[in-house]
């Protein structure tokens, strides 16, 4: 079965994420055999985001765009969304606590946006992306908007 290849900004970002912690290439390497992966091309797009979660643990920092800012990607719809983030590990949440996290949302704030949701995000757990939450995360987020 062939696995999905990981976004061509996905792929961006691992280089620019390189470049900026001034990783050598021996090091890049490493980390991608670490995947049992030799080019940042063969990953999947779980595995790309694995990746760049490392290089933040290593002090790469996104820079995000300001369209990019405004919106919060969906991954489906339903109860299917965010679906295919099911098999990221156990430092990440569920697709179902992600779903939970967005109809909590909905029904504690005032405004309901999405980017409502990814400014308060931002504020509390310093994420801009709701996929790119840890579990403490969502633990966080959770306890900010019941107290809403």
């Amino acid at each position: 079965m062939n696995e999905p290849k990981a976004y061509k900004s996905q792929i961006k970002e691992i280089h620019i994420a390189k470049s900026q912690i001034n990783m050598s290439d021996e090091d890049y390497r490493a980390c991608l055999e670490s995947f049992g992966k030799s080019s940042s091309l063969e990953l999947t797009p779980l595995e790309a985001i694995k990746l760049i979660h490392q290089f933040e643990s290593l002090g790469y920092v996104r820079k995000v765009k300001e369209s990019a800012k405004r919106k919060i990607s969906s991954f489906g719809w339903g109860k299917e969304k965010y679906n295919c983030l099911g098999e990221r590990g156990e430092d990440y949440p569920t697709p179902s606590q992600l779903r939970m996290l967005e109809a909590l949302w909905r029904t504690k704030s005032r405004e309901k946006s999405d980017s409502a949701l990814q400014r308060f995000m931002k504020r509390i757990t310093g994420k801009d992306d709701i996929t790119w939450l840890l579990l403490n995360d969502v633990k966080k987020l959770k306890k900010a908007i019941q107290s809403l």
